[in-house]
C-alpha cells in the first residue's frame, strides 16, 4: 500500500495543514485547481481513484472512482467546474467530471495508445486537448457530453507528443519527440518550428512567453515563437546556433558537481503580466532549480537550487501553490516531497515506489 501525505507550511516553517490521503497505489498525476487552493491526485491500480482535496484544510472534497489500471493525466478546466481524467485501460478512456458533485458526466474512448498529457484551454473551459503516443485529439464539451476530433499531422513523421500548451483559443502548441514545436490550428498541423535535436519533454506558457525544456531550456515569444534571450543548459548540451549559459551546482565543499546532462522533465512558472517572475525546473538528475525570469521571459543569469535530493528517477512533475500567507511546492519522482518555497526546506518525504508520471 502506498499512501500520499501532504503538509502545508508558511514561510516561517509553521505547519498549516496535514492531509493523509486514502490512495492505495502510486500517485501518477497531480493537478492544481485555478483558485490555487484545491488539488486533484490520481493513482494507479486496477480500480483507480482520483481524490480532490483542499490544500488549506486537508479536507477531502471528492472521491472519483472509475478508471481501470490507473490515471495517467488529469486537468481542471479554467472555470474549475470540470475535471478531466485519462485512464490507463486498453481504450485509455477520457472521463469528464462534475467533481464537486462527485458525478461522472460522460466518458469516451481516448486512444489505443497511452495518453501522456492533457491540457485545458486557459480561456475556454469547454475545450481541452489530450496527446501521447501517436495521437493528439481536440475535445469540446457540450453540456453533459463531449466530442473529439483527431489531429492531422500532415507530413510530420513523429507523432509522439510529450507536452502541450495553448497559444490562443484555436492554436495549440505540442512538444513532440523530434525536437520541434508543432503548431496546431483547429485540428491540423500548420507549422513545425525546429528547437532541438532532443525530444520536447516539457513546456509551460505564460501570457507572453513559451518555455521549452529538453536537455536545455529555451524561451520563445509566444506570439511568433521567435527565440528570446539566452538559453540555459545543464552540462554541454547548448542549442545549436543560440547563445546560452550553463547552470551548474556545487557540493557542500564548494566543488563543482559533474553534470549528467539531465533531461528537463517538468516546468512550472509563476509570472506577472509583464512576464517577470520565476520558473521551477525539474530534471532527470533529481534536482529542482528556480530560475528568476525578467520582463518578456529573459533569464537573468542567476539561479538557485532550493530543492535537491530527490531519489533516482527524476523529478517527473512539479506543482506549486503560492496562496495567501503560505507558499509550497510539491514534487514527484520515486518520492512525493513537499517543499517550503521561501526557505528551500524539504518539509515532508513519502516513498512511492515506482516513479509516478507527472504533477501539474
Amino acid at each position: 500500500r502506498v499512501h500520499g501525505v501532504v503538509k502545508g507550511f508558511n514561510p516561517q516553517g509553521q505547519i498549516l495543514t496535514t492531509y493523509m490521503s486514502a490512495h492505495k497505489d502510486d500517485i501518477f498525476a497531480v493537478a492544481l485547481h485555478p483558485n490555487g487552493s484545491i488539488v486533484a491526485t490520481g493513482e494507479g491500480g486496477r480500480r483507480a481513484t482520483v481524490y480532490v482535496w483542499n490544500i488549506h484544510t486537508g479536507k477531502c472534497l471528492a472521491e472519483l472512482t472509475f478508471h481501470k489500471n490507473g490515471v495517467s493525466a488529469l486537468a481542471f478546466s479554467a472555470s474549475g467546474v470540470h475535471l478531466v481524467t485519462a485512464g490507463m485501460d486498453d481504450d485509455h478512456t477520457v472521463a469528464l467530471w462534475a467533481w464537486q458533485e462527485s458525478r461522472l458526466l460522460c466518458r469516451a474512448r481516448g486512444s489505443t495508445l497511452k495518453i501522456i498529457c492533457v491540457q485545458f484551454n486557459p480561456n475556454n473551459s469547454e475545450q481541452f486537448v489530450t496527446a501521447g503516443l501517436g495521437l493528439i485529439r481536440f475535445w469540446k464539451i457540450r453540456g453533459c457530453n463531449m466530442g473529439a476530433s483527431t489531429g492531422t499531422f500532415g507530413d510530420a513523421t513523429c507523432k509522439t507528443i510529450l507536452s502541450l500548451a495553448f497559444r490562443s483559443s484555436d492554436e495549440v502548441l505540442a512538444g513532440p519527440a523530434d525536437g520541434h514545436i508543432y503548431v496546431f490550428r483547429g485540428n491540423a498541423l500548420q507549422q513545425k518550428v525546429p528547437v532541438s535535436q532532443f525530444p520536447i519533454s516539457a513546456m509551460w506558457a505564460s501570457a507572453t512567453s513559451l518555455f521549452v525544456g529538453c536537455r536545455n531550456i529555451q524561451c520563445f515569444r509566444l506570439s511568433d515563437l521567435n527565440p528570446v534571450g539566452k538559453a540555459i543548459c545543464f552540462g554541454s548540451d547548448p542549442p545549436s546556433g543560440r547563445d546560452s549559459f550553463e547552470v551548474f551546482f556545487r557540493d557542500t565543499d564548494g566543488e563543482r558537481i559533474p553534470s549528467n546532462h539531465p533531461v528537463i522533465v517538468s516546468l512550472h512558472g509563476a509570472m506577472s503580466a509583464s512576464g517577470a517572475g520565476s520558473l521551477l525546473v525539474g530534471t532527470s538528475d533529481n534536482d529542482i532549480v528556480e530560475l528568476p525570469v525578467g520582463n518578456s521571459g529573459l533569464f537573468t543569469g542567476e539561479h538557485s537550487l532550493p530543492y535537491k535530493g530527490q531519489r533516482p528517477g527524476g523529478v517527473t512533475g512539479l506543482c506549486d501553490a503560492s496562496i495567501d500567507e503560505y507558499q509550497q511546492c510539491a514534487t514527484v519522482s520515486s518520492t512525493l516531497r513537499l517543499w517550503n518555497i521561501s526557505t528551500g526546506e524539504c518539509t515532508y518525504i513519502k516513498t512511492l515506489g515506482a516513479s509516478p508520471a507527472a504533477a501539474t
